[in-house]
């Protein structure tokens, strides 16, 4: 067998028949109009089919230029260090359990892109066989707690197995937490513990539970020997991980759950307490984001400061090119019918690069959710014990509101649908655009019909992500917030 590196005009394959002395086929055929996969080996133990159907996945992965909208003036290179997929496929041929786990993923995707069912179904078979092996490998104990073990356990979390989801993340956070400073140790243990981070803050969110692994690196690895590209998301996820404890405060003063012993002033404790919590959460937050905002201006103009050194930012300075964001013309918005009630946003918000880019969603996310939580407590509690005493409350001063971040997030998610961000894009906003949507929902707003247009391109892209999410939403897997009435929001 010959196998002719994809990307030519001209694409080549010579298939030899399995009975002997039968004839050489060679298919040839035109990648600019036909799927790149057709004529495939279907053999799970052949190295060059592995092979190709990671490099046919990448290509769609990966974020290069494709010159089919405008371009996207972003550093594409940059990847967000929350992936891990590419680290892992440069290794998985040295470990069977996430090869099988990998080469499943990818052929799940290829499959749907070029519509191939028999791909799908070996896809299926190879998912099942890293399942066992990685079963037997937990039994064994001997190799539990490797980077290709924890990235195939990982992997199971990925979008496109909503049912398998939750206990891929209990097992990999399990197994996390017992690997300690290890996770830390090589460019792809930190990269598969960012990503876990994710997918542990998304199921604490939904539990309201705290998660094992929050303060598992400011405990156990906090140095100066941690690659800086790490620490502005490691930093950022530990304030996160703080969100899903208010969350559960802010529900337990709730009028349903509150006993009618409790006395008013306990009552309004807790109330205080909350929106304390609240307060400091969304100065860490602004804190952080300061601090990206500094660095990234300073790095921008060459300065390379030391990574606990205070900065600040010069506005007289400050250029497009140095902002953490700005706006561009929007492609989707131009599609549309001049008469569509979905033409709500003429323009999109675009980042540096797509590292920067997903942590600032996931910075307007958590965001999002906390004066969600704030506002619906205020209001059940002042709707339904009108006879208690609302503390004093303006001593609290926020400075960001729900449906401005609502809107933040609604806007960007062009950035990460478009064309040049290929699959990638769609991996990071599952979480930001399921709070999002659920706002403007609950809200009545016309906003949410943007939506309707973003799962269009996303239907475009051959992605898995909404058949994910709704799977999700339908088994209730996890609760972003607690119900509101739909005109509470406005």
């Amino acid at each position: 067998m010959v196998i002719v590196q994809p990307g030519k005009k001209q694409h080549t394959m010579v298939v030899r028949a399995s009975s002997p002395g039968s004839s050489v086929s060679t298919i040839s055929r035109d990648t600019s109009t036909e799927p790149r996969f057709v004529g495939l080996l279907p053999s799970l133990l052949g190295t060059a089919f592995r092979s190709q159907t990671y490099e046919c996945f990448i290509t769609d992965y990966a974020p290069h230029s494709t010159e089919t909208w405008a371009g996207l003036p972003t550093n594409l290179s940059i990847i967000p260090a929350t992936s891990w997929l590419q680290a892992a496929i440069a290794v998985a041929p040295t470990d069977p359990v996430l090869n099988n786990a990998l080469t499943a993923m990818a052929l799940a995707q290829v499959g749907r892109m070029t519509r191939r069912p028999d791909l799908l179904l070996v896809g299926r078979k190879l998912y099942t066989e890293a399942l066992s092996g990685l079963n037997r490998r937990l039994k064994g104990g001997d190799e539990c707690f490797t980077d290709t073990t924890i990235a195939a356990m990982q992997e199971g979390s990925s979008e496109g197995r909503s049912k398998s989801w939750q206990s891929h993340v209990k097992g990999a956070s399990a197994l996390i937490q017992l690997r300690g400073r290890a996770n830390f140790s090589t460019p792809l243990s930190n990269r598969v513990f960012l990503g876990a981070q994710i997918a542990e803050f998304i199921a604490s969110v939904g539990s309201r539970k705290p998660s094992a692994n929050a303060s598992l690196w400011s405990q156990a690895c906090q140095s100066t020997t941690t690659d800086p590209s790490f620490i502005s998301p490691l930093r950022l996820f530990e304030i996160l991980h703080t969100l899903p404890a208010i969350m559960r405060d802010a529900e337990n003063i709730s009028p349903v759950y509150i006993a009618e012993e409790r006395t008013a002033d306990s009552v309004s404790d807790a109330l205080v307490s909350v929106m304390q919590n609240c307060h400091d959460f969304e100065t860490r937050l602004t804190e952080w984001y300061n601090d990206l905002e500094a660095r990234y201006q300073n790095d921008h103009r060459g300065i390379r400061p030391q990574p606990n050194a205070p900065l600040f930012i010069d506005e007289t300075e400050t250029t497009v090119e140095s902002k953490l964001y700005w706006f561009e013309p929007s492609t989707l918005y131009s599609r549309l019918p001049r008469n569509s009630a979905a033409r709500i946003f003429p323009f999109f918000i675009c980042f540096p690069n797509p590292d920067i880019a997903f942590q600032i969603m996931l910075h307007w996310t958590g965001l999002l959710l906390m004066h969600i939580t704030l506002h619906l407590t205020r209001s059940r509690f002042g709707q339904a014990r009108p006879g208690i005493s609302l503390p004093v409350i303006g001593q609290f001063k926020f400075t960001n509101d729900a449906r401005s971040l609502a809107l933040l997030i609604a806007q960007s998610l062009e950035y990460f649908v478009h064309p040049d961000m290929g699959l990638l894009g769609t991996n990071l906003i599952g979480f930001p655009l399921s709070s999002a949507q659920r706002y403007f929902q609950h809200a009545g707003t016309k906003e949410q019909l943007w939506f309707d247009v973003i799962f269009q391109r996303i239907g475009e892209m051959k992605s898995g992500l909404r058949g994910f999410l709704d799977d999700m939403a339908q088994r209730r897997t996890v609760k972003l917030v607690s119900p509101w009435h739909r005109t509470s929001l406005k």
